[in-house]
């Protein structure tokens, strides 16, 4: 549940890093390592969040925030 929007995540390795409802929107997540499809279903991203190649958007986002 950590806000991560506006951080550089540029070549972070995400491999054991548990994103249950991380906010992500607007991040570029194109080089960082070990984020998987189950890591994204559980995070927070929009439209303007940029995947690693292989990795698609989630139907879940954007996220709806109570």
């Amino acid at each position: 549940r950590t806000d991560l929007r506006g951080s550089s995540l540029q070549a972070a390795d995400l491999s054991f890093a548990y994103m249950f409802r991380t906010r992500i929107e607007g991040l570029d997540l194109r080089t960082t390592t070990g984020l998987s499809q189950q890591q994204l279903e559980a995070a927070c991203g929009d439209q303007t969040t940029m995947l690693p190649e292989g990795l698609t958007t989630p139907a879940s986002w954007p996220c709806q925030f109570e």
